[in-house]
């Protein structure tokens, strides 16, 4: 499973790789504030995610992994001691996509702030999968499954292809 993971992203990545460098159009460069106004009102699309810089991509992975870490543990963040409560799905699974296409198109050497969120985004899935594993029968099957299946993905994601342990 976590192989095929694997396998599979990183032929998504070289894809988008090659159809970004056959690009004639200038590469845009979004702010933090751009890309949180962008994030909330559309889901990922590729047009917009290939014409992105570099340093536009890296803004729009502190972008998501902020949020997505801020939905999952609350506004404590890495510092709340409780352990996190599942999150509402649809929020969870917007975030995850949003994630997930940042991820796809994030480009290699990583910058250190962009290693420095993948960090936070590894133990904040694994703390995901905690709560979710630990979740009483009687806490919603929609918000346990989606939890298990974005953090697993996401956290194989981190670990496996950009080698963050």
């Amino acid at each position: 499973w976590v192989e095929d993971i694997s396998t599979s992203f990183v032929a998504l990545r070289s894809y988008f790789q090659a159809t970004r460098e056959q690009l004639p159009e200038p590469h845009q460069r979004l702010t933090f504030v751009q890309w949180k106004q962008h994030c909330a009102k559309a889901r990922p699309s590729a047009k917009v995610l290939r014409r992105q810089t570099y340093v536009s991509l890296g803004r729009l992975l502190v972008v998501v992994s902020e949020a997505f870490i801020e939905t999952v543990l609350g506004p404590e963040g890495e510092t709340s001691k409780s352990p996190p409560s599942l999150p509402d799905v649809q929020v969870v699974d917007r975030l995850s996509e949003w994630v997930f296409a940042a991820l796809a198109y994030l480009e290699l050497p990583l910058m250190d702030d962009c290693q420095y969120q993948l960090q936070r985004l590894r133990r904040c899935c694994m703390r995901l999968l905690s709560a979710a594993a630990a979740a009483p029968p009687s806490e919603s099957d929609a918000a346990r499954t989606a939890a298990l299946a974005h953090a697993g993905m996401l956290l194989t994601i981190v670990t496996e292809v950009f080698g963050q342990r």
